[in-house]
């Protein structure tokens, strides 16, 4: 869905969201990720997104984007309703010593409620070298839900939004 898609735009600079709703939008698919570009080459937001889906449907979105190069790249979820706003997402590499990252819910609204925290390079760069991380939100009745996120094809994606605007070589 195109609201965490746009979702670091939305945090970076609300004018830029506004406008994103009617500019251009292409992917790019790197394993299971997928990079996401909106607007013109002059006013473009990119981001690598995930989408977790189980039976019921949707249970957890996870974008990387970089709203602005200069700054740190920021992570932004989204969950199904229902969840603890109180309680921090967290996003755990897995292996000894993993990276954890620890979001806190912005908002719900009728598609999900949002999470975002910002991310250092050292924690973009750990996360796209692994291979499995581990999503966790808990619900509003106390169940902790968590959820295997692959990434592979992450490095790649990350490497294509490192870009930024200047024109990229393909990705092999």
């Amino acid at each position: 869905m195109r609201l965490v898609a746009t979702l670091v735009c939305l945090l970076a600079s609300p004018a830029l969201a506004q406008q994103s709703s009617q500019a251009p939008e292409t992917t790019e698919s790197f394993g299971s990720w997928t990079v996401r570009c909106v607007g013109q080459e002059t006013e473009k937001s990119c981001e690598a997104v995930l989408t977790v889906s189980g039976q019921g449907g949707l249970i957890a979105q996870i974008a990387f984007g970089r709203p602005d190069v200069a700054k740190e790249a920021v992570m932004a979820a989204r969950t199904p309703l229902g969840v603890h706003v109180a309680s921090p997402l967290a996003l755990a590499l897995q292996g000894e010593g993993g990276t954890i990252v620890s979001a806190a819910f912005s908002t719900c609204l009728p598609a999900g409620c949002l999470a975002q925290a910002r991310v250092s390079d050292a924690e973009l760069d750990a996360f796209g070298a692994g291979e499995t991380a581990t999503i966790e939100f808990t619900e509003r009745t106390g169940r902790k839900v968590r959820v295997n996120i692959p990434l592979g094809g992450l490095g790649d994606a990350l490497q294509r939004l490192s870009c930024g605007k200047a024109a990229c070589e393909p990705v092999e």
